[in-house]
């Protein structure tokens, strides 16, 4: 067999390109995004209590020093997660606006905004969340009058602490990426365990810059960012009905966000849109200057007594910088350990998955029943260590732990 020249300028014209789909290929994963956060799939059985959730992130191009993520399930007649009624602290933040010496005598509560930080003329170009209030410094002559210049004050002068009764999920930090964080946080919103909203920061509130570097990048996703628990119903094996799904909730950025160790939000794109601002008077004016209003209050919609149009700051999760997956549960049918098929745990599955690993035997019949190390690797990752997890389990005097197959 010959090759022309031409042949074989043409084959090294087209090696990277081969070698990169090979080594995209191998490496599972290719770029795409800045920012990744994927929701694993995972199996378990009827009723198994703490099965583990496991939330991974990839990002190619900034630190994240903190981030909100509300996960809903789908069907939680198949799954909730772990909740504990809980007291916990709620910060209320108040920034003082008027002196008296030392003593504050008026102040306002300070709350996350977005903030511009940069114009393209009228357009913004890019802005932070931060803490803080925004003063008005120029009103117009309408009634009510409409602010038309403002300054955003960032930061706060005291804070206010309550506590409140609300339903907590359990997390579980171990070998995650949030380890030794300090703040690690969860709620169920609904408070029934459909649903947790986990709020994670390098320092606790306020969260405001500078932060301690928080996950640095790139990230790959291979170690998990964080891990949650749920317990699996009792489901009959006669359901065909199997499979939860684990969905993030993006749609509000009161509930997801990720931002760096600046307070930058990632992935967050801002736009002035119009908001309608309607008034309702609650005192008129004395006859006869009765069509004056003297006092008013806002009311959320019409019919109102006056309104107004004003622009606002509104943040909307960018898609072409992060993607999102969301994750599923899935009850197996079998048993955890039986390797077999045949619905028992004894000799005849360590000798199955002896031949199936050092000989041509077959695979197990149920590869996430055999995977029962409880390794915690995702998919079913069979080796010697399930060998050995079953003698133990099955020989050892007092018996060693109990399979566990979650598939995480």
């Amino acid at each position: 067999m010959s090759f022309s020249r031409k042949s074989l300028r043409l084959s090294w014209l087209l090696l990277p390109a081969v070698l990169a789909i090979f080594l995209s290929a191998q490496s599972g994963w290719a770029q795409f995004y800045d920012l990744e956060v994927l929701v694993g799939d995972t199996s378990g059985l009827s009723g198994q209590q703490n099965s583990v959730i496991s939330i991974y992130m990839r990002n190619y191009e900034d630190t994240v020093a903190a981030f909100e993520l509300w996960l809903i399930l789908d069907n939680p007649d198949i799954l909730e997660f772990q909740t504990n009624m809980d007291t916990i602290v709620a910060v209320t933040y108040w920034a003082c606006t008027e002196w008296d010496g030392a003593d504050c005598t008026t102040y306002v509560a300070a709350s996350d905004y977005w903030v511009c930080t940069e114009y393209d003329g009228d357009e913004c170009i890019d802005s932070v969340y931060a803490l803080g209030y925004y003063e008005c410094l120029e009103y117009d002559e309408s009634t009510p009058p409409n602010c038309i210049d403002s300054i955003f004050h960032y930061g706060y002068d005291s804070t206010g602490i309550d506590t409140i009764e609300a339903y907590t999920g359990n997390l579980d930090t171990v070998g995650t990426l949030v380890g030794g964080w300090e703040l690690v946080e969860s709620r169920s919103l609904s408070g029934y365990g459909n649903d947790i909203k986990i709020t994670a920061a390098t320092e606790a509130p306020p969260i405001s810059p500078p932060f301690v570097p928080g996950v640095g990048y790139p990230q790959y996703g291979d170690i998990p960012l964080i891990k949650i628990l749920g317990d699996i119903r009792e489901i009959p094996d006669t359901d065909t009905l199997r499979t939860v799904k684990i969905k993030i909730q993006s749609s509000s950025l009161n509930h997801f966000s990720f931002s760096d160790e600046n307070g930058d939000a990632i992935g967050i794109n801002t736009e002035e849109v119009e908001d309608t601002l309607w008034w309702e008077c609650t005192a008129w004016a004395d006859p006869p200057e009765n069509t004056v209003c003297i006092s008013w209050k806002r009311i959320a919609s019409g019919p109102s007594d006056s309104f107004e149009i004003d622009t606002i700051l509104v943040g909307h999760l960018d898609t072409s910088v992060v993607f999102l997956k969301d994750g599923s549960l899935t009850v197996e049918l079998g048993v955890c350990g039986d390797a077999n098929g045949d619905t028992d745990i004894n000799l005849l599955d360590i000798l199955y998955l002896i031949s199936d690993i050092y000989s041509t035997g077959p695979d197990p019949v149920n590869p996430m029943m055999a995977d029962c190390d409880c390794d915690g690797l995702p998919g079913a990752n069979i080796n010697l260590l399930d060998i050995l997890y079953l003698i133990a389990f099955i020989y050892f005097d007092p018996p060693g732990p109990d399979p566990c197959c979650e598939g995480f």
